[in-house]
């Protein structure tokens, strides 16, 4: 397999890579409506319930980021997981706009928990944790961190004068 891609293969991998990541979303959402009409919701009123949806997922974007810096990444992904049973339970049984709301809440509130964080000295190409020792392509040479009083960390300190 080839490291480089052609602009061909590249949107290629683009397109269908998105097409996977919106298609959950493609098949819940029109399900989710027809239901909400079913049980009495006006169009206005899913409108209301969608736009809390997505004023929630705005509004939890940055704090449920810090949470998983502080916490890790898996307990915030059963977290999101457990946020997301209940939504979905809670739409099962919902009757009303607010029941409505409540559960498009629960749904939209861990949407955003599972992507990646970019944690500085973690995350990134070049300063990923590795086993080999050395550099990915493109990224400046790592240097071995000196313990103190060693040889090499004695010959990088210049000097005092007293």
């Amino acid at each position: 397999m080839n490291a480089v891609l052609t602009p061909d293969q590249a949107r290629r991998r683009f397109v269908g890579l998105t097409a996977l990541r919106w298609l959950p979303v493609g098949v819940a959402v029109p399900v989710s409506v027809l239901l909400a009409t079913a049980r009495g919701l006006s169009p206005a009123d899913i409108g209301v319930v969608v736009a809390l949806y997505g004023a929630v997922t705005l509004l939890l974007e940055l704090p449920t980021g810090g949470l998983a810096d502080a916490i890790g990444h898996r307990p915030v992904l059963a977290l999101s997981g457990l946020f997301t049973t209940a939504g979905l339970l809670t739409m099962a049984v919902a009757d009303s706009m607010l029941v409505f709301a409540v559960a498009w809440a629960l749904k939209g509130s861990p949407g955003h928990w599972i992507r990646d964080r970019w944690r500085p000295g973690t995350s990134t190409p070049c300063t990923g944790r590795t086993r080999v020792r050395t550099s990915p392509p493109g990224c400046p040479a790592r240097r071995r961190p000196t313990r103190p009083g060693s040889p090499s960390a004695r010959s990088s300190v210049a000097p005092s004068r007293s």
